[in-house]
């Protein structure tokens, strides 16, 4: 979608955002490394908070809210929203098949494991869920990019995630590709009722959804 359909696609993060216009990071470069085949990249994604300047606030707590010596939070893409003279964060996920949506914490650490859930209590805590609610499994990457999300709204950086739910994409044995927007719906409510949020919590105006059509048709 950035690539050969970028215009398309800003036009409908704006839509769903309600921002006047959005700037992508080009993605970090320069350190090569080979992928499971030991092909060679030379791109990665952003890692947790790093695409934050070095003194910002929302960096700085995050490193005291989570294990970053872990590749932590991957993201698809990160961008930067426009609202008239203000500008926010915007965080993306992108999902093409149900099978995408479920994880579990792998942390083994202990000290580790104490931090991630310390961090996800508190944000619990923030956003009005109900502290037995269990995050995580299996929507922990979910959950985890909520704890990321009010860590950069707390500390005074705006910023907001966008989850992009692709329809139709060519399914197989192991991937289920939802065929429509009706479809995604169904299957994000079981994690909804899961997670425990309200409709309207403190963070609903800040978390998006895009459904988009993997062929670009309106």
């Amino acid at each position: 979608m950035l690539g050969r359909h970028r215009e398309h696609f800003i036009r409908k993060v704006c839509e769903a955002t309600r921002a006047e216009h959005v700037e992508w990071l080009d993605f970090p470069s320069g350190e090569m490394r080979r992928d499971k085949q030991g092909n060679i990249l030379w791109d990665r994604e952003w890692h947790q908070l790093q695409f934050l300047p070095a003194a910002d606030p929302a960096r700085k707590a995050w490193e005291t809210a989570w294990p970053t010596h872990r590749t932590g939070h991957n993201w698809d893409a990160v961008g930067r929203l426009r609202f008239g003279a203000a500008h926010e964060w915007l965080l993306v996920e992108a999902k093409a098949n149900v099978e995408e949506i479920l994880s579990g914490c792998q942390a083994a650490d202990a000290r580790s494991v104490a931090l991630i859930g310390q961090t996800l209590n508190a944000t619990k805590a923030a956003l009005g869920v109900t502290a037995s609610c269990d995050w995580k499994r299996p929507y922990y990457q979910f959950c985890n990019r909520l704890a990321a999300l009010h860590v950069l709204n707390r500390t005074g950086t705006p910023a907001r995630l966008l989850y992009v739910y692709f329809c139709n994409d060519v399914g197989d044995q192991r991937r289920t590709c939802p065929a429509s927007e009706e479809s995604w719906r169904a299957e994000l409510a079981k994690q909804d009722q899961h997670v425990g949020l309200a409709v309207d919590h403190p963070l609903h105006d800040r978390v998006h959804k895009l459904f988009l059509d993997v062929q670009c048709i309106e």
